[in-house]
């Protein structure tokens, strides 16, 4: 399951955990250039500088649920969205509307 650290995933890791025997929380972190060499170098990363992955690390253990980040450079994220992502949103009475064409 995806676990941003935040309240609605909170939930949702904690209820994954009681219905499943073996759930992953997956996370995602897009480093900045700098901190990605880093990482690449020494396996280790800045964790309070990235607080969906520190938060989501403190719940995985706090729920005894594995915990697999998925860790990415940030630049190389931009280029690829921008390429490959138009995203228009409308807003019709207060209601917002995506429309995402990949």
């Amino acid at each position: 399951m995806l676990l941003s650290g935040g309240l609605d995933s909170t939930i949702i890791a904690y209820l994954a955990k009681k219905i499943f025997k073996n759930t992953i929380a997956i996370t995602c972190v897009f480093l900045n250039e700098k901190d990605f060499k880093k990482f690449k170098k020494f396996k280790k990363i800045e964790i309070n500088k990235y607080m969906d992955l520190r938060n989501a690390k403190k719940i995985s253990k706090k729920l005894g649920i594995k915990f697999d980040p998925l860790i990415l450079p940030l630049n190389h994220i931009k280029k690829d969205l921008v390429k490959t992502v138009h995203c228009i949103i409308f807003k019709t009475g207060g209601i917002l509307i995506y429309i995402v064409e990949v």
